[in-house]
């Protein structure tokens, strides 16, 4: 084999593995450009569902908001209707006492 049948052998073998390369980036270019595609589809799939649980979250603080604000309110009237009840049994003893000592005088 001649220096020139070398040379041009290497040519083609170097042009075929330039080749192989070449094809063998194309693929796994499209290989990243669907994992990219299947992870923009992903992602917008988690936005959405975050979007909705953060609204579920929201209504769930603004129906807690809404329960404490009931709470303290039932609380204070359970306060009033305590001192009330309290109030009641003082003149209810106090009307006992009165009426033992009517009986005593009758």
């Amino acid at each position: 084999m001649t220096a020139t049948e070398d040379r041009g052998k290497v040519r083609v073998d170097f042009r075929d593995r330039l080749e192989a390369s070449w094809i063998a980036f194309i693929e796994e270019s499209r290989r990243v450009d669907e994992l990219t595609a299947d992870l923009k589809k992903k992602d917008q799939a988690h936005a959405v569902e975050v979007a909705a649980k953060m609204k579920a979250l929201k209504e769930c603080e603004a129906a807690k908001t809404s329960d404490q604000e009931l709470i303290e309110r039932l609380e204070a009237k359970c306060n009033e209707m305590r001192s009330q009840r309290s109030l009641a049994e003082e003149q209810f003893c106090e009307m006992e006492v009165k009426l033992l000592e009517a009986k005593e005088k009758n």
